[in-house]
């Protein structure tokens, strides 16, 4: 059903929200304790270790910032 709203520019607008309304520049995560940026996190340390050969572990994040561009790009 067509409702005539274009769910990709709703999208766009939600995630330049999250950012803080600044396209493709970077920007503070506003909620650092959101149980997704951790996901994001083990996820990288994951790959790190894949494609390094380490061990490192996962503990918390302490800061990041993140930027919108055709997708969310993040600094943990």
């Amino acid at each position: 059903m067509d409702t005539g709203i274009d769910e990709k520019r709703v999208i766009e607008m939600m995630m330049k929200e999250l950012a803080g309304g600044i396209d493709g520049g970077w920007c503070p995560i506003k909620d650092i304790k959101d149980p997704c940026i951790d996901v994001i996190a083990k996820f990288a340390v994951s790959e790190f270790n894949k494609q390094s050969n380490s061990s490192l572990k996962f503990q918390t994040v302490v800061s990041g910032n993140m930027q919108v561009v055709c997708g969310i790009n993040y600094q943990l």
